[in-house]
């Protein structure tokens, strides 16, 4: 559902043809999402050419597809920089691969942690925080 929020909100065009996950089904009503948002570099799958549709996106997923999102939206301005690392009190538990996106995110304000400091980014990411980001994402403007 995030994929398809996000591709609306960039006004990405759905393309033609599913992206080439071998989970998704061409007639799914997201495919066309899938594919676009496949197509601009927002999304990549989990691995071994899978989407996992049915799987809950993490907090981490989505800062990865945030960042990737204000990338292609503003042509990959400059990112500031003015929180570091130490900053987020769990950060040495989010996944290596999504540490500098979750970051760039808390950077950019496109999302803020939860409880204490803590960004929670195993947690499944809720519909009030997809809107949320979403709406950040594009006041950006």
């Amino acid at each position: 559902m995030f994929t398809a929020i996000l591709t609306r909100a960039l006004g990405l065009k759905a393309s033609t043809t599913a992206a080439s996950f071998t989970d998704i089904e061409q007639s799914a009503w997201y495919a066309q999402s899938v594919a676009a948002a496949s197509a601009a570099g927002i999304i990549s799958g989990k691995g071994n050419g899978k989407f996992a549709p049915s799987e809950d996106i993490t907090r981490e997923e989505m800062a990865v597809m945030l960042k990737r999102a204000y990338e292609y939206l503003y042509d990959a301005l400059e990112i500031p920089n003015a929180l570091t690392a130490a900053s987020i009190k769990d950060m040495d538990v989010i996944s290596a691969w999504a540490k500098d996106a979750v970051l760039a995110a808390y950077n950019l304000q496109l999302l803020i942690g939860r409880i204490d400091g803590k960004f929670n980014g195993k947690a499944s990411l809720t519909r009030a925080e997809a809107a949320q980001v979403t709406a950040n994402l594009l006041g950006k403007k």
